[in-house]
């Protein structure tokens, strides 16, 4: 099971190819994070689950 897919900081992203890719959200404020995280993720340590606490978005 991928992390990304469950978090609260993700963006689900389409290519004009049909490519589906999961931007993470938390790349704009911490560069530690890659833009588009590796799959499977199994850890992360700012993962929060999906429908818990807003992630702030306003970028």
């Amino acid at each position: 099971m991928n992390l990304c897919d469950r978090c609260n900081y993700r963006r689900a992203i389409i290519s004009g190819t049909g490519g589906r890719f999961v931007l993470c959200l938390l790349r704009q404020k911490d560069k530690r994070f890659l833009k588009y995280a590796r799959r499977p993720t199994l850890n992360c340590s700012d993962f929060q689950e999906e429908g818990h606490e807003e992630c702030g978005d306003e970028a």
